[in-house]
C-alpha cells in the first residue's frame, strides 16, 4: 500500500479549528464534518495532560462530495441543516447521529475507535468523497486491473496531549513513523494513505494536527469499498502501534 505525509501550514490554507457549529459553506479544501470538539479546561497547560472533552450537543446534517485540489477547481458546497457535534468519548452510542457514519460502516468503525478511550487522539471532523476515474493513478494505488472508479475517506486527528499538540517536530516524528510502519507492514492493494500536517487551533490554543486520508479504487464502487477496509485496519493498527511505544516522542521535541 501506497502512504505518504506532506506539510500544509501557511496563512492562507485551511486550519483544523475546534470547536466549529453553525450552517456554512466549504470550498473543496475545507469541507468536513464534525463529530466531537474540546473545552478548555485545560488547554495549553504544557505538562502533558489531555485536553477535556466539552459536552456540548451533537450535530447533524453534513455536506460530502467535494475533494481537496490546488485551488484551480475548488467549489463550494452547501451544507443543509444544523451542523452540532457528537461527544463520541461520553456517548459512542450518538455515533449514528452523525450521517456519513450510518451510511458508510467502516467510517463509523474508524470513529468509534479513534474516539475510544485509551485511543491517543480524537476527531473533530469527516466526510466521505467519490473519486472518478480521472482523478486515479493505478501506480498511486498501487492497483491491479481495470479502475473506474475510488472513495476517499478523510478524518482529522487531534491529538490528546497537550505538549504533542503544540509541538510540530512531535507531529513530524509522529507521521514519519506511522508512514514508515504502513509501507513497510501493510500487504493492501488498491489503496493509499496520506497524512496532511495543518496548523491547529482549539479553544485559542494554537498548535498542530493531521488530516488523514484514506482512499481506495476498483472497478466499482463496491469493490473500492472492500479495498479500503483493510486499508483503515492497517491505519489504525500503526496509530495505535507508534503511540504505544515507549516513549513515544523523545523529551526535547515535546
Amino acid at each position: 500500500m501506497e502512504a505518504d505525509w506532506a506539510v500544509a501550514i501557511g496563512p492562507d490554507l485551511p486550519r483544523i479549528e475546534v470547536p466549529w457549529s453553525g450552517n456554512e459553506t466549504w470550498s473543496s479544501n475545507e469541507t468536513r464534518s464534525s463529530d466531537e470538539t474540546w473545552s478548555a479546561d485545560e488547554t495549553g497547560s504544557g505538562d502533558g495532560t489531555d485536553f477535556a472533552i466539552s459536552h456540548e450537543g451533537d450535530r447533524e446534517g453534513v455536506a460530502a462530495g467535494a475533494r481537496e485540489s490546488d485551488g484551480s477547481d475548488v467549489q463550494s458546497v452547501d451544507v443543509p441543516g444544523i451542523l452540532r457535534f457528537v461527544d463520541l468519548r461520553a456517548d459512542p452510542a450518538s455515533i449514528d447521529q452523525i450521517e456519513e457514519a450510518r451510511r458508510h460502516p467502516g467510517l463509523k468503525r474508524a470513529l468509534l475507535a479513534l474516539n475510544s478511550q485509551d485511543s491517543p487522539v480524537f476527531t473533530s471532523k469527516c466526510d466521505v468523497i467519490q473519486i472518478t476515474k480521472e482523478e486515479i493513478d493505478p501506480l498511486e494505488y498501487d492497483a491491479d486491473g481495470e479502475t473506474r472508479c475510488g472513495l476517499a475517506y478523510y478524518i482529522d486527528l487531534v491529538v490528546r496531549k497537550s505538549t504533542i499538540f503544540c509541538s510540530f517536530s512531535a507531529h513530524e516524528m509522529w507521521l514519519r513513523e506511522v508512514v514508515k510502519q504502513l509501507r513497510e507492514s501493510a500487504q493492501v492493494r488498491s489503496a493509499r494513505v496520506d497524512f496532511v500536517l495543518r496548523a491547529a487551533t482549539v479553544f485559542d490554543c494554537d498548535g498542530f494536527a493531521a488530516t488523514c486520508y484514506i482512499a481506495a479504487c476498483g472497478d466499482d464502487f463496491a469493490s473500492a469499498q472492500r479495498a479500503w477496509e483493510p486499508a483503515l485496519d492497517a491505519v489504525l493498527r500503526s496509530l495505535a502501534s507508534v503511540s504505544s511505544a515507549a516513549p513515544p516522542f523523545p523529551d526535547a521535541s515535546l
